[in-house]
């Protein structure tokens, strides 16, 4: 067990009055000036656990002992009214890995009970079951992410009746970075899924990527294979393998091949995404002398590949399991 992940009973709202005072203070906070800002509302002590919720949700930063809003939500936070800050919160805890996963869970028909379990097995998080499965639960329904039906939760496809303009297209924009990020889950695999949360990285690149494909596809490919490379270069590093000062996905993948990682179809795979890469990164092909050009079509292939690939590397590697 790890305290990469530390649970604390915070609720949503508790959470966001806190972040609303953080990031409306025109320079850094202590522990005692949030103390004195939310003591009509909350004991020093509850403000300790909206700190660390905070914080392991990403919406606040710590800096030796005080505390600014992240950047990604600061400006935001600031201007929404208190009505709007739950929405806020969804986006934090949409990006949040354990909450992730438990969603999956649930959409996949796993109880609360079993799916916080599972959870906390897999992501190796040392806080208690039922204090795990609880903060799940409720930041869940209150952020509207989950809706419980007769006793049984369930995933909403959307939300709706927030009259800000701009509050509506955040929904909608949240609403497929969900379901593109489920759908990553589930081509990766919960165990994949994990070990990449591991290793430090995010899979809202490559969700966005699948959002903007239609758009901007040559932008979204780069968004994928820029993902993937960084996946070798991490994985590669911590198997042994010798990536340090290899640039480019075909770079990497051959060493994957050289150090008897991978087999030779798997190569071949990893290959065709740094030529995938190359055409997504360099705006004249030196062939030519001219531009590529992506389209939708293209994109949106190889941006699904990329987890496929993923998937094949990380099972061969650990598991000795050839599967593609």
């Amino acid at each position: 067990m790890t305290d990469r992940y530390i649970f604390v009973d915070a609720s949503t709202e508790a959470v966001m009055n806190a972040a609303k005072v953080i990031s409306s203070a025109a320079s850094s906070l202590t522990f005692e000036d949030i103390s004195k800002s939310l003591e009509t509302r909350y004991t020093s002590g509850t403000v300790k656990q909206i700190l660390i919720a905070g914080l392991q949700l990403g919406v606040f930063i710590k800096n030796n002992q005080s505390y600014t809003i992240s950047p990604k939500y600061g400006d935001s936070i600031k201007r929404a009214n208190k009505d709007q800050l739950n929405t806020l919160f969804r986006e934090a805890l949409q990006n949040y890995p354990p909450f992730l996963l438990y969603a999956d869970f649930i959409s996949n028909g796993y109880s609360p009970n079993d799916s916080a379990s599972m959870v906390r097995g897999i992501m190796q998080i040392n806080s208690g079951q039922k204090v795990v499965e609880k903060v799940l639960r409720l930041w869940g329904i209150s952020a509207k992410l989950i809706i419980n039906e007769e006793g049984k939760l369930r995933i909403p496809e959307a939300e709706k009746g927030l009259p800000a303009t701009y509050v509506k297209e955040l929904l909608k924009a949240l609403d497929s970075e969900l379901n593109a990020k489920m759908f990553l889950i589930n081509i990766l695999s919960s165990e994949v899924y994990s070990y990449i949360d591991t290793l430090g990285m995010d899979i809202t690149d490559i969700a966005k990527a699948i959002m903007l494909y239609e758009t901007d596809p040559k932008e979204a490919l780069r968004k994928a294979t820029a993902f993937f490379e960084t996946f070798l270069h991490k994985f590669g590093d911590d198997k042994g393998i010798a990536v340090q000062g290899k640039t480019g996905v075909n770079a990497l993948v051959n060493e994957y091949f050289n150090s008897s990682k991978i087999l030779k179809n798997q190569q071949h795979l990893g290959n065709g995404l740094g030529g995938a890469r190359n055409i997504s990164m360099h705006g004249i092909d030196t062939d030519t002398g001219k531009e590529w050009n992506v389209t939708p079509q293209a994109a949106l292939s190889n941006i699904l590949f990329v987890p496929l690939v993923i998937r094949s590397f990380y099972f061969y590697i650990q598991k000795g399991d050839q599967t593609f």
